[in-house]
């Protein structure tokens, strides 16, 4: 029960910041997340590849950085936050489909 709390508290934490998250990203790590995105991305690409599922996925920006590689078969990205996705769904084609769950339960 204390775990679902948690996760609540967390959600809420996220849904509130999900209009600015990417702006604070961006700066709380001195713009360095594109390049860890990008490093993340290669190192899982082996090629020949079809699909992509990202948990957590948040506003997109990791799915976002497959698009241009590949031609992809089914590209899903899933999160807990309500907040997270609406900013994924603005940003990222209709082909992506976007899920809102816990990959934790």
């Amino acid at each position: 029960m204390t775990a679902l709390l948690e996760s609540s508290k967390i959600q809420k934490l996220f849904d509130s910041i999900a209009g600015r998250y990417d702006f604070l990203n961006s700066l709380l790590s001195f713009r360095l997340d594109a390049d860890w995105r990008r490093k993340s991305r290669d190192a899982v690409l082996e090629g020949g590849e079809r699909t992509v599922l990202d948990l957590g996925t948040g506003t997109g920006k990791f799915i976002r950085s497959f698009l241009g590689k590949g031609t992809w078969q089914a590209v899903v990205g899933l999160d807990f936050s309500a907040g997270m996705l609406e900013v994924a769904r603005r940003t990222l084609p209709e082909t992506v489909s976007l899920l809102r769950g816990d990959f934790e339960t």
